[in-house]
């Protein structure tokens, strides 16, 4: 953040498993003890939850539930009852950080992950429509395929990282915009959100970020797009 060009000053950095609720509360209070409140909260910390086992799908076991659930839904639900006295004093912002796999579609390959950004997404229409009258928006990103390591620190593993960078590196048939996406697109889609100048009327939205892929039916996909 520094190397970016963010003032030392302006920068609060702090360590810990967001599954502890302890650590929740100190990410709260510290904020509030050096900038004097909460603008704009971000929930974007998140685990697909790949375990050492390789296991895919519900052959997952409940710790790998559990532990997704945990982080994923549970852990924004209480940040946001933490801030929202601060948000609602400034008239402030809450972002979630959620993905295409919570829409419609079905993801075998991710079920816990994929539950646990729907509640996600409820959670965020819920917030919404409750507390805009408090003067607090509430929205989402839904994020597709995006090119991070993500994955990889979740504890993907060796041929499921093949299975992905053969993906990343031909097979985009299934995204219209022929490629995936960048954090720098997410980070952007999150600061249109979160700021009131441009998004003043956007209520309970989710916006997807996914060069067109939840929106192309896949039996047609192969038929469909053709590379440039």
């Amino acid at each position: 953040m520094i190397k970016s060009g963010g003032k030392e000053e302006n920068i609060l950095a702090l360590t810990g498993d967001l599954r502890n609720e302890d650590v929740q509360k100190l990410l709260i209070s510290s904020t509030v003890e050096k900038f004097g409140g909460i603008d704009i909260l971000v929930n974007n910390a998140g685990g697909s939850g790949f375990d050492n086992s390789s296991e895919q799908g519900f052959k997952q076991g409940m710790e790998t539930y559990d532990y997704i659930l945990n982080l994923n839904t549970r852990a924004a639900l209480v940040l946001c009852r933490l801030s929202l006295p601060y948000l609602i004093e400034r008239k402030g912002e809450i972002v979630m950080v959620s993905s295409i796999c919570g829409l419609a579609q079905g993801c075998p390959a991710l079920p816990y992950y994929s539950m646990s950004k729907a509640a996600l997404d409820q959670l965020m229409r819920g917030l919404a429509v409750e507390y805009i009258t408090k003067g607090v928006r509430v929205n989402s990103v839904n994020p597709g395929l995006i090119t991070t390591t993500f994955m990889q620190k979740q504890g993907m593993s060796e041929s499921q990282q093949h299975q992905r960078e053969s993906f990343l590196s031909g097979d985009t048939k299934r995204i219209p915009a022929m490629r995936p996406g960048t954090s720098q697109e997410i980070a952007e889609a999150i600061a249109f959100l979160a700021d009131r100048k441009v998004s003043s009327y956007v209520v309970g939205h989710t916006l997807v970020v996914d060069g067109g892929c939840s929106i192309l039916n896949p039996l047609l996909a192969h038929y469909s797009l053709e590379s440039p």
